[in-house]
């Protein structure tokens, strides 16, 4: 009697959506195995928070997931404020004492971690040998068997039955599907950019208050918005500006470019004083974040199957042994 094989699924790319999808289909007796461009696992970027949706969807991967953003979830300060998604102040407004225009609420309110505490918890739940690093994704190549082949730049191979893009919004594995020129490839510029910062609280608390640092506030301008909110327990405080620009990328190759903290103040000239204090805290050189959108509109039943990657998750391609599953 003919033993099944098993199916082999590879996820490219090893960021939070990537291990999540592994931690979840490991857990649900699959064979996977991650490839990594970069040397270990790890994150860039500062804090992240998460909608409800989003943490039921921890919940239904794997427990141990949700214990990991438990772990290291940071949520408003004040007890009152524990249904609070954002309190929303006039960014413009002179007066630094000034209260909120509005709130908006939610079940969960706000809940942030830094990716890259979240990232190292995650990593405890992956079993050694189910993920190869250096490993750039360069062809995806179907062989005479109906598997896959995924050439890497190394010069090295693996085989597997289906293919998991979890690579980014530059994703080399949505362009080997769909091909280069395809709108749901070249990410599409916003004109929008983002400072960000991570301030000490102690720091935060002296310039702007306790209430407004220790809880997740929304800074509202003219084409322009600083957000800010609690991460690492409450040790720090993340700081996002947003600021629209009439000026084209330089570099579409990458998503961050080096910035100035004048930089900063030059783009939020005319805001109130708690939003410049914020900043002339920030360090002198900091890192601005180019924001892209993705097209995800496809034209065959084949993609609209193959492409998620709104949840970060692209399908490439699946072998024929899988289909008969």
């Amino acid at each position: 009697m003919a033993v099944e094989q098993q199916i082999e699924y590879a996820i490219v790319g090893g960021g939070i959506s990537g291990l999540t999808l592994a931690i979840a289909l490991l857990e649900r007796g699959l064979s996977v195995h991650i490839y990594e461009q970069a040397k270990e696992f790890g994150e860039i970027g500062a804090g992240v928070s998460f909608t409800p949706n989003s943490v039921q969807a921890m919940k239904l991967c794997h427990p141990g997931i949700y214990d990991a953003f438990e772990k290291v979830c940071t949520r408003n300060l004040w007890p009152s404020k524990q249904g609070v998604w954002f309190d929303f102040y006039d960014g413009l407004d002179t007066d630094k004492n000034a209260s909120s225009v509005f709130s908006i609420r939610n079940d969960l309110g706000q809940n942030a971690v830094h990716r890259a505490n979240f990232l190292d918890e995650l990593v405890k739940l992956m079993p050694e040998g189910k993920a190869s690093f250096g490993k750039r994704l360069d062809d995806i190549i179907q062989n005479e068997d109906g598997r896959y082949t995924l050439k890497f730049l190394d010069g090295s191979s693996a085989i597997a039955d289906a293919v998991l893009g979890c690579d980014g919004i530059k994703s080399k594995a949505r362009e080997i599907m769909f091909g280069s020129d395809h709108p749901c490839v070249v990410p599409s510029y916003t004109f929008k950019n983002a400072y960000r910062a991570m301030l000490p609280m102690e720091t935060a608390i002296a310039a702007i208050g306790k209430e407004k640092a220790e809880n997740a506030c929304m800074h509202l301008g003219r084409g322009a918005h600083l957000l800010t909110f609690p991460v690492r327990h409450g040790q720090m405080m993340n700081v996002v500006g947003f600021c629209g620009t009439d000026q084209p990328w330089k570099d579409m190759r990458k998503l961050t470019a080096p910035a100035t903290r004048e930089d900063a103040l030059r783009d939020f000239a005319g805001f109130g004083p708690v939003v410049t204090s914020l900043l002339q805290l920030a360090e002198p050189t900091l890192e601005i974040v180019s924001c892209f959108l993705l097209c995800i509109a496809c034209n065959s039943r084949q993609q609209q199957t193959a492409l998620t990657q709104s949840s970060g998750v692209s399908l490439i391609w699946a072998s024929t042994r899988l289909h008969r599953m």
